[in-house]
């Protein structure tokens, strides 16, 4: 088991969504509430997504991770809230990726730094766009 692996090389407590193993396109059954999915990205400190069997997923949940103040560690189609010193699709590398992490404070706030910067950069690119599509609604 990955989570076991992971905890053993690094002391830290796991939190995995069973529900997701396996899951074709992310759909679990029973189907999880949000409410679950955002209790278990609040008690974490690093989010690690890894190619499965289905390949490397869109990575939204990047996303929800960095705007929750998490490390985002692994690969996903969209790369804009993974630093690229956390990029990896290998187990091992992850782990050794955490490692640093938690023994070099300026490295984990460059991280955060980035993944910040880069959620501000995509939430004024929707403003601005949201603004654009108003006023050409109102225009109508």
């Amino acid at each position: 088991n990955v989570s076991d692996v992971i905890k053993n090389r690094t002391g830290l407590d796991i939190v995995q969504n069973e529900g997701m193993a396996g899951a074709f396109y992310g759909i679990t059954w029973p189907p999880s509430t949000g409410l679950e999915y955002w209790e278990n990205l609040g008690r974490c400190k690093y989010y690690i997504q890894l190619p499965a069997e289905q390949g490397i997923r869109l990575g939204q949940a990047f996303g929800d991770a960095a705007s929750m103040g998490l490390v985002n560690i692994g690969m996903s189609y969209d790369q804009t809230f993974v630093h690229p010193f956390c990029r990896t699709d290998s187990v091992d590398k992850a782990i050794e990726i955490v490692n640093n992490i938690e023994n070099d404070r300026e490295l984990l706030k460059q991280v955060l730094s980035f993944q910040d910067q880069n959620i501000q950069q995509k939430s004024d690119a929707f403003l601005e766009t949201l603004e654009e599509k108003l006023l050409i609604k109102r225009q109508k």
